[in-house]
């Protein structure tokens, strides 16, 4: 099983040790009339999962606060990848600010306070099941009002974009087909 979650023998052997660990630490929470490979099975998963969960949280760490220099310097010479994130960041707080005010605080709590579904159920004081609802339901609210906000951001782009295109004196809109069109 561990290796099946890590991938690599090394890994394996090492998350091997950890859940024998686990278990015997775990021992006094085993009931004698279950079945022993059952409950085990449950206690080596659940500490594949913990541990592939606090990865993931160390990559995303790494990752939204590089270490290195050189990463930082090329963003600087990008200075359209700043205004494009810049821009994203604003349109997610605009759908944020579009959701139902029960939405918007578990989505808030869950995605960019990283908290788990217990410990927004501690929070608010409402069950998991309407932690995971309201998540679930916030996510695809979010995601349709961003889409509506990126359309109509498209389009006040396109129409920045096209009338500096035009020079001068020039009609508003150039002409539909290739040939220009004679004025009576």
């Amino acid at each position: 099983m561990a290796y099946r979650f890590t991938g690599s023998y090394p890994e394996a052997e090492e998350l091997t040790q950890e859940i024998i660990v686990r278990l015997y630490h775990q021992l006094h929470h085993f009931d004698p009339q279950a079945h022993f490979a059952v409950w085990l099975n449950s206690v080596a998963r659940n500490h594949c999962i913990d541990r592939y969960r606090a990865r993931a949280r160390e990559r995303r760490r790494f990752i939204s606060r590089p270490a290195h220099l050189p990463a930082r310097a090329s963003r600087r010479l990008e200075p359209d990848r700043a205004v494009e994130r810049r821009e994203m960041r604003d349109e997610v707080v605009a759908a944020l600010e579009l959701l139902s005010p029960k939405l918007r605080e578990v989505v808030r709590l869950r995605f960019l306070r990283e908290l788990r579904y217990d410990e927004i159920r501690d929070r608010l004081d409402i069950p998991v099941g309407t932690v995971k609802s309201r998540i679930h339901r916030g996510r695809a609210e979010l995601r349709r009002h961003l889409k509506t906000i990126r359309r109509s951001a498209g389009r006040r782009r396109r129409r920045t974009r096209s009338s500096r295109s035009l020079a001068p004196g020039s009609p508003a809109r150039p002409p539909r087909s290739g040939k220009m069109r004679t004025l009576p």
